[in-house]
């Protein structure tokens, strides 16, 4: 059950065109830093899968056409949906949102007490 107070540190989960990196938050500059999360304490692994995931939305989503194929949104929801969970996990005293404006879903808060 989570907790009343969410923790002071935040980081949102979102793709934008030509960012490089989907986190935002925690001090990282929001237009061009290409990052490894480092600093963060993320995994190797974790921070591949993030540059994986905004690579996926650059190559497959067009600002005024959508998604390239039909199941394009479903797998990028997904993959979102997964990586907002591998983070939970790395980052438990960090509330993560995951913005899914690409497809139409909106916010999924994440945050829940790491005891």
């Amino acid at each position: 059950m989570p907790d009343a107070v969410p923790p002071a540190r935040s980081l949102r989960l979102m793709s934008d065109y030509s960012c490089g990196w989907p986190l935002w938050g925690e001090g990282m500059r929001m237009h061009g830093r290409n990052d490894d999360g480092a600093h963060l304490g993320l995994s190797a692994d974790t921070a591949a899968a993030l540059r994986g995931w905004q690579e996926f939305f650059e190559s497959r989503f067009h600002w005024d056409d959508g998604w390239t194929e039909p199941g394009d949104a479903a797998a990028y929801e997904r993959t979102g949906r997964e990586l907002l969970a591998r983070l939970h996990a790395e980052l438990p005293d960090y509330a993560i949102e995951l913005d899914l404006w690409p497809v139409d879903k909106g916010t999924v808060g994440s945050w829940e007490s790491g005891d």
